[in-house]
């Protein structure tokens, strides 16, 4: 993965981070782009997992838990796996 493909995840993650309390609505236009790069990630990689993580704590605030759920256990799998 690029360099610069990490920054960018990292940079909206401590974006979304920094931000908890804000409206998601704001979100929503940091993360689509966010979707389309998981593809050029590695099943494994731990930004995926940081990135489903932060898809989750999204559906969690806006009462999709079922969608939620999912992702946290996306994020559960590549970290069980890496251990």
């Amino acid at each position: 993965m690029s360099k610069k493909l990490q920054l960018l995840i990292l940079k909206v993650s401590k974006r979304y981070s920094d931000n908890l309390k804000d409206n998601l609505t704001h979100f929503i236009p940091w993360f689509l782009p966010s979707e389309y790069y998981l593809k050029s990630l590695d099943e494994g990689d731990k930004y995926r997992a940081v990135t489903y993580n932060n898809f989750a704590c999204i559906f969690r605030r806006t009462k999709k838990l079922r969608s939620a759920l999912s992702y946290l256990e996306k994020a559960l799998e590549i970290a069980r796996a890496e251990n």
